[in-house]
């Protein structure tokens, strides 16, 4: 059996690795500069949006393994402070699941979500997460993910991945095209926070195809909090940029002045803690507990 500590461990390189580098948005992503304001701080004093990293902040970052790291570090500092952030929109799911959302000033969803307790050891809830196959993703994220190939293991712990999302079916965004990503995907360990996270990168592994607008996951992780020896905690902390129309200034102005980006995010929100739900309740029926 797989320890916490044994994902501390440092990945071993193949000999000839993939070329992959972190998309620009991954490296300047919100997530870290909205946990820093929190990380120590009441409410009151915090930022009211998430904001992009300063370039000045970007001088210090030396590659991108020390930025995975930051988001780490972000993840644990955002799951410790989620019910004191107030300055966030909040969405509620059933079963002890609640969510925050918020657009950021680039226009990109900003979205936390938890579901408080799931009867199940904190071990099986991460394998059953960093399984990719075609079979666990259609149970666990249909309805957001139409489908997910694994593109090349990188080493036990690190994977590179293409993201096909679902069309979007309500409203103005069932016009819009599917969207998909290539992300790095990273089963690591923060203190003794067992996570996985996602980042966007530019890899010839992945082109972008006809059909699907390359959206960008500047950000996307799960942490899994051991509450007791067979229960624990999910957090999923997300910052995405659909790119394409959406990149327009004319369509920027248009969904914000209209509220039309923060009901969409709001529904993608609604749309995790149903993820989060189904997650929680796969488990729970592994475990024996329902």
């Amino acid at each position: 059996m797989k320890t916490f500590a044994s994902l501390r461990t440092a990945n071993k390189e193949h000999a000839q690795p993939p070329d992959w580098s972190l998309s620009e948005g991954a490296r300047r992503n919100s997530l870290v500069s909205f946990a820093e304001k929190y990380d120590g701080l009441s409410p009151e004093v915090a930022s009211p949006k998430p904001e992009l990293v300063s370039r000045r902040s970007l001088t210090a970052v030396t590659g991108d393994a020390s930025k995975l790291n930051e988001i780490k570090g972000a993840m644990t500092d955002l799951l410790n402070t989620f019910d004191e952030i107030t300055d966030m929109s909040a969405t509620k799911g059933s079963d002890g699941i609640y969510g925050k959302y918020a657009v950021t000033p680039a226009g990109d969803f900003f979205l936390l979500n938890k579901a408080e307790e799931v009867q199940c050891p904190a071990s099986k809830a991460l394998d059953l997460l960093w399984d990719h196959s075609a079979v666990t993703v259609a149970k666990l994220w249909k309805d957001l993910i139409d489908h997910c190939d694994v593109k090349a293991e990188l080493s036990p712990f690190q994977r590179l991945l293409h993201v096909c999302y679902s069309r979007p079916t309500l409203g103005i965004a069932q016009n819009t095209s599917a969207r998909d990503t290539a992300v790095i995907a990273t089963k690591s360990a923060h203190g003794n926070l067992p996570m996985i996270t996602y980042s966007s990168v530019h890899t010839t592994l992945i082109p972008e195809q006809e059909g699907y607008v390359r959206g960008e996951a500047k950000v996307f992780g799960i942490v899994v909090k051991p509450l007791t020896d067979k229960t624990c905690s999910l957090f999923l902390g997300c910052e995405f940029a659909m790119h394409g129309g959406f990149d327009e200034p004319y369509a920027k102005c248009l969904m914000k002045c209209s509220g039309i980006d923060k009901a969409a995010a709001r529904n993608c929100s609604l749309d995790a803690n149903k993820a989060l739900k189904r997650i929680k309740t796969v488990l729970e029926l592994q475990s024996g507990s329902k």
